[in-house]
Order: structure tokens, then sequence, then C-alpha cells
């Protein structure tokens, strides 16, 4: 995974490559979260499309985050240019706009243009505030199959519904979230979920960990460190606490998260293929490109395990400039 970076008027990437309707959705609430802050939230955003395939669906899912802030919403209700969006903003008297479009680039893209109250591309100072706003999530859920599949969707609406106080206080939004899980899932449900936000400016890394495996950091000298647990698991308990720990981040450092269907993928003898091999693979892999040390890290435990898969295989590896 890339990381989310604005560049000349807006963030842009290959569609299902790293433009996905969950680094939408995630791009969404980092404006919204910007607006609720700076702007005046009551005024609303207007989301707009383009032509270009999935452009449109890729509106709905911006303007379904942003509704959950509260603030008003409006979405076009066919393609438009990114001028219209423009206007519209003007004559609204809107506190913004998010226009899904990745204007000349080729048709493998998409992208994501802020237009601020004024009605044109949001100034630098704006971006830099928006980029403050992003986070990472990484959750397992208990069990396999489809009552799996509901738990992750029953977490993931937890989280989306309580994001507005994600930055403010992680700790509360995690008690929310636990809370909520607590009371609408099966008493033997139980998610892990790292929780994780940075600023960029004092290269600080804030994180949670709620029973999940711990995250690797790679230092640029090779040193690899441990974010170990600083809460148990989701769900388990109504009586729930953790603590947010903070560590920083200097350039060349690598974040690595990580699922237990890595660690825990089994070979034909029934092995697992274990953190030992996974911190091996990731040492050797400190220096490359982000995505080289993800594919040598896949190649690997699909190489350990054969054909067969007993779990999935989640990663998210960033790397500190």
């Amino acid at each position: 995974m890339n990381t989310i970076k604005f560049g000349t008027d807006g963030w842009r990437g290959v569609i299902a490559d790293d433009f996905t309707f969950a680094n939408v959705r995630k791009v969404a609430c980092a404006i919204a979260r910007y607006v609720v802050r700076a702007e005046k939230p009551n005024a609303g955003l207007i989301v707009a499309y383009d032509t270009r395939y999935g452009s449109e669906r890729f509106a709905r899912a911006a303007a379904e985050v942003v509704s959950m802030t509260g603030m008003p919403v409006w979405i076009a209700e066919k393609a438009c240019p990114s001028p219209t969006l423009s206007l519209l903003v003007r004559q609204r008297r809107a506190a913004g706009g998010i226009m899904i479009t990745a204007s000349h680039n080729p048709y493998r893209w998409n992208g994501i243009k802020f237009k601020a109250n004024y009605g044109s591309s949001a100034l630098p100072s704006i971006v830099a505030q928006v980029e403050k706003e992003l986070g990472i999530v990484l959750a397992d859920i208990s069990g396999k199959g489809i009552a799996a599949a509901l738990l992750m969707a029953n977490l993931q609406a937890n989280l989306r519904s309580r994001y507005m106080v994600a930055l403010e206080d992680p700790h509360q939004l995690l008690q929310s979230v636990n809370r909520l899980f607590f009371e609408n899932t099966p008493e033997d449900s139980y998610a892990t979920l790292f929780y994780a936000d940075y600023d960029d400016a004092n290269h600080c890394l804030r994180y949670a960990n709620c029973g999940h495996n711990p995250p690797l950091l790679v230092r640029s000298n090779g040193e690899i460190e441990k974010l170990g647990a600083t809460a148990t698991v989701l769900g388990l308990f109504s009586n729930w606490n953790c603590k947010v720990e903070k560590v920083s981040l200097g350039p060349g450092d690598v974040l690595v998260i990580y699922t237990d269907g890595v660690t825990e993928a089994p070979n034909q003898a029934g092995e697992e293929f274990g953190e030992s091999r996974l911190l091996k693979i990731v040492r050797s892999n400190s220096q490359v490109q982000v995505k080289e040390m993800l594919t040598a890290i896949l190649a690997e435990v699909q190489q350990f395990s054969g054909a067969s898969q007993a779990d999935d295989l989640t990663l998210v590896i960033a790397r500190a400039q």
C-alpha cells in the first residue's frame, strides 16, 4: 500500500490498486474532519464526479462517510466537470467540495480533488491539515466464514460511526467501539485491532494495540522493535481499558503491520510460518521499496504453505520519509 499523499490539486491512484473504496473513505473522512475543525460544518460539503469508470460509486462512498459527521452533504445527480463543482460551492456557500476525477491521467487512474469554501483547489496549508487527519486501522475477527464477515462489517460500522473522536481521543474511540461491539455481538466473539496515526511534522507515531500481532518497526539501522499490546482484545469485556503509546520514527524507518494469517500459515506438515521467518524476510528486505518488501513476504508465505491458504493474508507496510 502506498502512502496517501496529496500532490498538485488532489490525491490520485491506480483504480483497485491504491484508489480503492477503503482509501476513498479514508480521504473523505480526513476532509470531513478538517471541515468540522476549521470551517463551518453546517454549511456542508458537495460531492461530485466525472464520467470515469466507477466515479459515481466512489462519490457515493465519500458522501456516505461525510454524512456520518452529521453535516449536510449533497451529491451530484449526474457526472459533471470540476469547474461545475467549484461554481456550486460558491453558489451554495458550502464549506467545500469533493470531486472524484483523475483529470488528464490515464484511464486506469482516478482521484479526489478537494475544493475549499472559496471554490478553488485547497491551498497547500489546507492540504497539510487534511493529511494530518489520516490514520491506520488493521483488525482481525475471531472465526471464519460468513459469520466472521458479518462481525467484521459490524466492527467497521462501529468504527465509522465514531471516527470523529479518533484524533482528539483515540482512547475514547476504542472504548466506545469496544462497548458497541460487546453489546451487539455474541458473547464469544472478539476482534484484535491495531490503531495508529502519524504526526508528520513531529515524526511521531501514536498507536494502540488491542491484542493484535505486534507490528514490526524496522529502524533504518536494521534494528527491529515490536509494538506490543496496550490492551486486550475488543468485544469480550464490558469493563475495558487501553493505553495509547507514542514512538518516534526516523527517515527510512519501516512499519510492518500484519494479521495472524501471515505468521500462522501452515505447510503440509502442519508447521506454522512463524514470526521468526517473517522477521528474517523483513530484515533482509529493509532497504528495498515498500512494494518489493510486500511482494517478498507474500511470496515466501505462499511458497511455504503451498497452494492452500488457511486464512487471509493482510499486510500494511509504510516507510517514514
